[in-house]
This record gives structure tokens, C-alpha cells and sequence, in this order.
């Protein structure tokens, strides 16, 4: 079952990435053309014999989407390369801006330590009210980006990460 988490702002232009790569690798797509806006944050979350607790999806959704005349299935979008253990929802220029400071040894108070130190807490965190990022299912791998739109503007209402 999904969980809220918390709330961010989105821009129209987004990145699902993790947040240890660099942005003009290709490594997560890019998303355009999304709604500007508040969006939900939820997560949902399963219980793994061996693995224990792990998060099955991240999802972010337009706080009026269910306002708007959307999509009902999920759209594939391109696939999220984790090499960190986790992957988030950044806009575009605030991650090109921030994803430089990724010293995770050396500084203790750097942009990519403080993601993290959330994740490793619990399973996700929300940094500056501008990104999501949580643990990746199973580690480190290729994971799933789905989105729905609005059908009357194409904007991008929703945007899954499929983990799981």
C-alpha cells in the first residue's frame, strides 16, 4: 500500500536519476513537459524474506491531478541506472546544480551526503522541498520511470519509479 511521505515542487523539466551520477550521462531520463507544481510524494513498500523491508515504487503526483482528465495506464518513460543503492525525482537545473557536490567521504555536510544519510534512515528523504530520492528495491541495477498525463494539456501529472 502507498504511503504519503511529504510534498515538492517540481519544475517542467525533471530528471529520475541517482543522485551519485552525473547528469549528461543518459543514466535517467529526462522528463519534459511536466505540470510546474506541487506534487505528492508517496512510496510503497514490501516485506522481503531474505531482504527485509524494501520500497517497491516511488510516485510523485500533481496535487490537482485528480482534477484533470488523465491518462489511466502508466507510460514507459526509460529506465533509472542506480549505482548508489537509490534513485529520486530532482528538477533538471537544481540537480545539474547540486549534483557536483557528491563527496560522500570527504564532506560531511555535502548535497549528496545529506540524501544519504535520509535513505540510509529511512528508506527516502526530501531535500529543499525540491527532490525525492528513496532506497532502490534491491540495490543497484536498471529500474523502470513511468508517467501519466493530462490529456487536454500533455502535461505530465504523475511520475513512477518502479523498483520492484
Amino acid at each position: 500500500m502507498e504511503q504519503e511521505i511529504t510534498k515538492i515542487r517540481l519544475g517542467d523539466t525533471v530528471v529520475a536519476i541517482d543522485p551519485c551520477q552525473e547528469p549528461d550521462l543518459g543514466l535517467g531520463p529526462r522528463i519534459q513537459n511536466v505540470l510546474a507544481g506541487i506534487f505528492i510524494c508517496k512510496i510503497e513498500q514490501v516485506n522481503m524474506r531474505c531482504w527485509g523491508r524494501r520500497v517497491k515504487s516511488l510516485t510523485v503526483t500533481a496535487k490537482n491531478a485528480d482534477t484533470l482528465n488523465q491518462t489511466s495506464r502508466w507510460h514507459y518513460a526509460g529506465d533509472v541506472y542506480v549505482d548508489s543503492g537509490q534513485a529520486g525525482i530532482f528538477p533538471e537545473e537544481y540537480f545539474k546544480k547540486h549534483c557536483k557536490d557528491n563527496d560522500y567521504d570527504t564532506e560531511p555536510h555535502s548535497w549528496y551526503r545529506k540524501i544519504c544519510d535520509q535513505t540510509l534512515e529511512k528508506d527516502w528523504g526530501e531535500i529543499d522541498n525540491q527532490c525525492i530520492v528513496s532506497s532502490s528495491g534491491t540495490g543497484d541495477g536498471a529500474y523502470p520511470v513511468f508517467v501519466k498525463w493530462d490529456k487536454e494539456t500533455e502535461k505530465i501529472t504523475q511520475i513512477k519509479i518502479q523498483f520492484l
